[in-house]
């Protein structure tokens, strides 16, 4: 069960202490938007790992926000959309982790 975050689909890659975010289709800039989310998964006590996940923007009455996701992220912004948006600078950016693909050196994908 995936809940319908309405967020952007993401790789969190954790090596030997780095974290990078990749996006499913490989267009969006993920790491210059996030760096607490990359801190705390720098911060993990693991050498290697590789989560399927989900970026999630919550706005200030908690719930989730695509709009407010994509002003955070560098890039084209839809029509209508204003860079100044106080929505988008109340965010709070989450990763929600729904699959554990990769740890410490074993290939889980193909674990239930």
């Amino acid at each position: 069960f995936e809940p319908k975050l309405d967020g952007y689909r993401a790789l969190a890659i954790v090596k030997n202490g780095e974290a990078r975010l990749h996006s499913r289709r490989g267009g969006l800039d993920l790491n210059t938007p996030f760096p607490e989310i990359l801190a705390e998964l720098s911060a993990q006590g693991v050498a290697s790992m590789i989560l399927d996940g989900e970026l999630v923007a919550f706005d200030r009455a908690g719930r989730p926000s695509f709009h407010a996701l994509q002003n955070t992220v560098p890039g084209p912004k839809p029509r209508g959309t204003r860079a100044s948006d106080p929505e988008s600078a109340a965010a709070t950016c989450v990763l929600f982790c729904f699959d554990l693909i990769y740890f410490a050196g074993v290939d889980l994908q193909a674990c239930p």
